[in-house]
């Protein structure tokens, strides 16, 4: 309001409110690290692949995750095994449904019933395992006679892969600062070596040359021989055959075809900067609680089982943070965020990629917000020291947010007065104030802030515009008389 702002004064803005913060503080990573690499390995390629089918209308996929995929025999065993466990509509299970046989050497899916259920077919929809089970990825109504059964093409049957057929020639997508680009392997690149120099010019080819190094890691730290890595750093282009890390750019996998990802120990995601997937031991907060908890079915009955979960916690701001870990004892750095992010500590935790940073803001406001490990063990602050890249010192005692002070001077009083509010953006006498920086202070020579007179002060003027206001007043009488108007009438 008018008087309001008239009325006042402000002299100098000693500190602006923040909330309890604390963030990492190690530096940003440079280096995206493959897992250990095996060449002499061979997979079975319907390992994890999918067969889709669908079931009086409704779609199934089914992945081949479980089992012995070696012959033909055995995969097929080990579908329709999964297929058994798999429940549908009507209460039934796709294995009631749908045989997958092994005849002759090739694969044969068929259906159980030619008859409709619920006035809709049975049908083969596609998936990624038909092509290894030398199968055409169509769709097959099994109602039809002449669609069904299928059987494989016995030449294109293809239950196995060395090393190197899962490597060469392929293609994986790279993400360098935000711009992605296929990166390709040299049709000749059958041993990790090859793959390395194919993968370290196509790079150069498509980021700029020294923009990333890649090479192969076979020792640990001691310079113990360990099974091969590859790794990709980082670098910033120079003249020198050693080029300086570049720990500001980010480098991810973005792409590529499953087995290729998995022959190199690459995934995609995976990057220079934090895995959220990457697995934390939990032992260091304590042996865990083990709850039962009741199995249920698809319609949310008990079954009468039970499951084991196993619960680890440590305190932040005096609250439990709760953490479901495996049976192992381990859990991922996502799932620890959550579970602070979720419970009542009034903390958020966020993360800043380019910087590789985690912050751990409290959401109460100034000074009543606080950012506290202390009750924790030495093992526990250190684990989260480990995983967060908090400073560990700083963890042994609360941080404490702040509140705004702005010194201020009513009219008609010489006296100066500080407010205090745990905002930046508050109302003082229907006057609203944003503070944006600090002024009218200085340092006294202990170091303390004091006031700095010296500083022109921010005086506020306010007045009514009066034309404005007497042009509402008289369209409001004009709709006024024009609704008696229309009333009388």
């Amino acid at each position: 309001t008018a008087s309001g702002a008239d009325a006042m004064t402000i002299m100098g803005i000693k500190q602006k409110a923040q909330n309890a913060s604390l963030s990492s503080s190690r530096k940003p990573a440079s280096t995206m690290t493959s897992e250990s690499i095996d060449t002499s390995a061979t997979v079975e390629t319907l390992k994890n692949q999918t067969l889709e089918f669908s079931v009086a209308g409704e779609n199934y996929k089914v992945v081949l995750n479980e089992g012995d995929y070696s012959t033909v025999e055995e995969a097929a065993k080990s579908i329709q095994d999964i297929l058994n466990k798999t429940e549908v509509t009507g209460g039934q299970n796709l294995g009631n449904l749908i045989k997958v046989t092994a005849d002759g050497g090739a694969f044969k899916i068929d259906a159980v019933s030619k008859s409709l259920i619920s006035g809709k077919p049975t049908m083969l929809k596609g998936g990624s395992a038909l092509e290894y089970m030398g199968i055409e990825n169509k769709e097959v109504d099994f109602s039809v006679a002449t669609q069904g059964p299928v059987s494989s093409d016995i030449s294109k049957i293809d239950l196995e892969k060395t090393w190197a057929e899962r490597v060469k020639g392929q293609t994986l997508t790279f993400s360098y600062n935000g711009t992605e680009a296929k990166i390709e392997i040299a049709d000749d690149a059958d041993t990790l070596e090859k793959v390395k120099e194919s993968l370290q010019k196509s790079l150069d080819a498509k980021f700029g040359k020294d923009r990333v190094s890649v090479d192969i890691k076979d020792k640990d730290d001691s310079g113990n021989a360990i099974t091969p890595k590859l790794t990709f750093r980082t670098t910033i282009p120079g003249d020198g055959a050693t080029k300086e890390t570049d720990d500001s750019s980010i480098l991810k996998v973005t792409g590529g075809n499953y087995e290729t990802l998995s022959a190199l120990g690459l995934r995609a995601g995976l990057s220079n900067r934090t895995n959220f997937d990457e697995k934390v031991d939990l032992s260091a907060f304590g042996p865990a609680e083990e709850k039962k908890v009741p199995v249920k079915d698809k319609d949310g009955n008990d079954t009468g089982e039970t499951v084991t979960e196993y619960w680890y916690k440590f305190k932040l701001n005096g609250e439990d943070i709760q953490v479901r870990g495996d049976e192992n004892g381990f859990a991922t750095k996502k799932d620890l965020i959550n579970a602070i992010n979720n419970s009542n500590a009034n903390v958020i935790v966020t993360y800043q990629e380019a910087a590789d940073k985690f912050t751990f803001t409290s959401k109460v406001n100034g000074a009543s917000g606080v950012i506290d490990f202390s009750k924790n063990s030495d093992d526990a602050n250190n684990k989260l020291s480990e995983v967060f890249g908090l400073n560990r010192d700083k963890m042994n005692d609360s941080v404490r947010g702040q509140d705004a002070i702005v010194a201020v001077k009513y009219a008609g009083s010489d006296q100066e007065v500080e407010l205090r509010r745990d905002s930046n953006t508050f109302t003082v006498d229907g006057l609203t104030i944003a503070l944006k920086g600090e002024f009218g202070y200085k340092k006294n020579d202990a170091g303390e802030l004091e006031r700095d007179h010296s500083v022109d002060a921010v005086e506020i003027n306010a007045s009514v515009d009066v034309d404005k206001l007497m042009d509402t007043i008289k369209s409001f009488v004009a709709d006024y008389n024009a609704i008696v108007d229309l009333v009388n009438g």
